[in-house]
């Protein structure tokens, strides 16, 4: 008997990353706890709205070219401290049979700040039954209300940087388990949390597929043409911008499969090595050596949270790993992506690993993305394949941003300053690190020969983000083992806005960076760190 295909099906299963949950696939013989006869039906809502921006609500319908409904109606509920405030239905009447169709609408907020719930309550036939669902029809999850910060300023910093998220996958990511929002909605939803742009990094596994199928090959690379062509259209339109981007899957030198955020490479480079589309073997197209070879001299290739833990199923079926310290050093890699949804153990390992590679005299910097398929505003993932599907508050679009010290919100500009490590991280407050002389102001990523200089570092938060707990800044002597923190300043009133300044004198070849922590009402705690200005000898 040939088993293949069920052992294909089963090795299909692991890409579990933080994306809406595809509920329709099921292993060859065997049943599913979240199989449902009928579309993936999902809202999804920004986790926070900057002031004067409406809300956007989407509502991704999905599959009904399988299972087709007649859309009636839908009915969006505002509630704030317990009472609802705010109500509003729309007739629809509309049979929906196609592979995806999505609404996207909007609610205004003027005069409402603060913590609010929403609820969209979506009316439909299927099969002739009348049917309703609140804000997903995803089976064995709650039904909550979507929590939204309706907030009373802009991110902190908003007026000295350009935000963006370096790490999302749209729906052009679209598999057995998981698919993302459509590109258009998703920059709705940049515009009104903040962003000015974020980077459309789908797998290279997904982008080479044939439209319609999971697993087979497109010869014509058809998704990522028309893809192409879409992000010119949509940012021709707007003023917040889409990076054309991919995340691409390469060879470790350990052969393992490790992730690589590859933007503006306008020919597409394959990665199929942890795709599960075929049954063996798992080996990418290109290793962390050669992918440089196959890059335009105007893209960028960043490690994707390089040393995030790894599922063991991952690691036994698809070989995933980590980015090791060969693969890290070589010249092409522009840096890392450390933060990525959230400060975990892998955030602080890929911290640590930055700060060997910087005391050991190579120039990498630092990135921040979410790793996000849609999820605005709550994760939802299957978490064991056919048997169960969990949320939680981790690896939602833009709540990690990477923050560039420009003006410039063109794409081209955006990428210059991506690559020159003009950027600064977090999950909450704003950094910003600057080495003067004469004049001249040195921006991050910087290398500059200076005998004696300035220093200032300015921290900003706000009530949203949490009052300043310290503000740090470190120097690393190149060539020793550890850092110096020489200045470490300590807050325990509700400080959110300073600026330190100090004078020194060259001594050795070093660099010097900056981090902020503050902590919010919910003791939750919130980051942001600078990438290096480097001070060398120029002799």
């Amino acid at each position: 008997m040939d088993l293949s295909h069920i052992i294909t099906d089963y090795f299909s299963t692991a890409p579990l990353f933080a994306a809406y949950a595809e509920m329709h696939y099921r292993f060859k013989f065997v049943g599913s706890r979240y199989f449902l006869n009928e579309p993936e039906i999902i809202a999804d809502i920004p986790y926070r709205i900057d002031p004067t921006q409406k809300i956007p609500i989407l509502i991704l319908i999905k599959d009904s070219h399988q299972y087709p409904i007649i859309f009636k109606s839908y009915t969006i509920t505002i509630s704030k401290d317990s009472k609802i405030i705010f109500t509003k239905s729309n007739l629809i009447d509309k049979e929906i049979r196609e592979p995806w169709w999505q609404l996207d609408t909007h609610v205004d907020i003027n005069g409402i700040s603060g913590l609010i719930s929403i609820d969209v309550i979506i009316d439909y036939t299927i099969n002739e039954k009348q049917k309703s669902c609140i804000n997903h029809n995803l089976p064995l999850l709650q039904k909550r209300a979507f929590e939204t910060i309706v907030a009373e300023t802009s991110l902190p910093g908003s007026e000295k940087t350009i935000w963006g998220d370096l790490h999302y996958h749209t729906n052009l990511t679209d598999d057995m388990v998981e698919f993302g929002a459509p590109m258009d909605s998703t920059l709705l939803a940049a515009r009104a949390i903040g962003l000015d742009f974020y980077c459309c990094t789908d797998h290279s596994y997904d982008l080479d597929d044939l439209p319609g199928s999971w697993i087979k090959t497109d010869p014509e690379l058809t998704k990522w043409n028309h893809s192409r062509k879409e992000i010119i259209e949509i940012n021709r339109n707007n003023q917040e911008c889409i990076i054309a981007s991919e995340e691409v899957t390469l060879r470790n030198m350990k052969g393992r499969n490790v992730h690589a955020l590859l933007l503006n490479n306008k020919t597409f480079i394959p990665g199929s090595g942890d795709g599960a589309e075929k049954l063996i073997p798992f080996s990418s197209e290109h290793s962390t050596i050669d992918v440089y070879e196959l890059m335009e001299s105007d893209s960028i290739l960043i490690a994707a949270h390089p040393l995030t833990h790894v599922p063991l199923f991952q690691w036994l079926f698809v070989k995933r790993g980590k980015w090791m310290w060969d693969d890290l050093i070589q010249p092409g890699l522009t840096g890392m992506q450390i933060l990525n949804g959230s400060l975990d153990s892998g955030f602080f390992e890929g911290r640590d690993m930055w700060i060997r590679l910087l005391l050991d005299g190579y120039k990498k910097y630092i990135y921040a993305g979410n790793d996000a398929h849609g999820n605005f505003n709550i994760f939802r993932q299957i978490k064991t394949p056919m048997l169960s599907v969990h949320e939680k508050k981790e690896q939602i679009f833009g709540d990690c941003r990477t923050g560039l010290l420009s003006d410039s919100k063109s794409p081209s500009g955006i990428l210059s300053e991506i690559k020159s490590g003009n950027c600064i991280i977090t999950n909450g407050p704003y950094i910003n690190l600057v080495i003067s002389n004469n004049g001249h102001d040195a921006k991050l990523g910087e290398t500059v020969y200076f005998d004696t200089f300035d220093i200032k570092l300015d921290g900003i938060s706000s009530p949203e983000f949490g009052r300043i707990i310290d503000i740090r800044l470190f120097k690393g002597n190149i060539g020793e083992e550890s850092e110096n923190c020489i200045i470490h300043k300590s807050y325990e009133n509700s400080i959110y806005n300073d600026s330190l300044k100090e004078k020194y004198i060259y001594e050795v070849d070093c660099y010097y960076r900056g981090e902020i922590l503050t902590i919010d009402s919910a003791g939750i705690e919130h980051m942001g760190m600078t990438n290096p200005i480097w001070v060398m000898n120029n002799k």
